[in-house]
C-alpha cells in the first residue's frame, strides 16, 4: 500500500469515528430530552421514526468505524431498553414505551444490513 493510500485510510477511519461520535450524542440527546420537539403537533409515529433512524445511524457508522457489529449491536439492544426504563423513570414529560424499544431494535438491524449491503455493492463494483 502506497502513502497516499495509506493516508486515504487513515482518513476514511478518523471520519467514520468522527460521525459515529455525532451519531451517539444525537441519539443520547433524542431520547434523553425532557419533552418531544412539536408536542401534540408532531406527527403520528414520527418519534419511532426518529427511534429507528438513531439506532441504525449509530449502529451503520459504529461498524464503519470497525466495531465488530455484534458487540455493539449487544450493547444497543441494552441501551434501547435501558433508556427508556431510564425515560419512563427520570425524564419529565416521558413515558417508557416498549414500541420506541421495538423500533431501536430495528433501527439496530437496518444500521447493520445496510453497511453489509453496502460492502457487497463496493466489493462488486472492483
Amino acid at each position: 500500500m502506497d502513502r497516499s493510500m495509506a493516508r486515504r485510510v487513515r482518513w476514511s477511519r478518523v471520519l467514520a469515528w468522527v460521525a459515529f461520535a455525532v451519531a451517539c450524542a444525537v441519539n443520547l440527546y433524542a431520547l434523553y430530552m425532557p419533552s418531544l420537539p412539536g408536542g401534540a403537533t408532531a406527527l403520528p409515529g414520527a418519534d419511532k421514526v426518529v427511534h429507528l433512524v438513531s439506532f441504525a445511524a449509530v449502529m451503520a457508522t459504529g461498524v464503519l468505524a470497525g466495531l465488530r457489529p455484534v458487540v455493539l449491536g449487544a450493547a444497543l439492544a441494552v441501551h434501547a431498553v435501558g433508556s427508556e426504563l431510564l425515560q419512563g423513570m427520570l425524564v419529565a414529560q416521558r413515558t417508557a414505551d416498549p414500541w420506541d424499544a421495538t423500533a431501536d431494535m430495528l433501527g439496530i438491524a437496518l444500521g447493520w444490513l445496510s453497511v453489509r449491503a453496502t460492502r457487497r455493492v463496493v466489493r462488486r463494483g472492483r
